[in-house]
């Protein structure tokens, strides 16, 4: 991801911080960013959702939120493969929307979000 497609200020500001505010589509690609390279999986945090975001004026494919898929089909136990780098924090949509994802279906995880462990709520998602 080319860093002008993302901005993480949100987060280097505090990083130490139990909770952070997302108002835009490059501070959401910031999340996927620092989830996706490995920074922090923000386990015991919150990312709450200011705005309703629109996707749909970038001409970039979404990189989903945390990377890595469950091997239901190859282990049969619903673990994450060990170089899987999951969302683990809490992501609060608090009732705003997130539309004009453009996803790569040519790759095993697409949306939003991809590898998580936690809870997603509060959030619509419009195609």
């Amino acid at each position: 991801m080319d860093e002008n497609q993302y901005d993480i200020g949100w987060y280097s500001k505090k990083p130490n911080a139990t909770s952070y505010e997302i108002s835009d589509a490059r501070e959401l690609a910031g999340l996927a960013y620092l989830v996706n390279t490995g920074k922090t999986d923000f386990d015991g945090k919150e990312i709450k959702l200011t705005t309703s975001i629109d996707l749909s004026e970038s001409n970039n494919t979404w990189e989903p939120i945390g990377l890595g898929i469950i091997g239901f089909w190859e282990n049969g136990t619903g673990e994450l493969y060990k170089d899987s780098k999951p969302f683990k924090g809490t992501f609060n949509g608090n009732n705003k929307t997130i539309k004009g994802i453009k996803t790569d279906d040519n790759k095993p995880v697409s949306g939003l979000f991809g590898a998580n462990k936690k809870k997603k709520k509060n959030v619509g998602v419009i195609e």
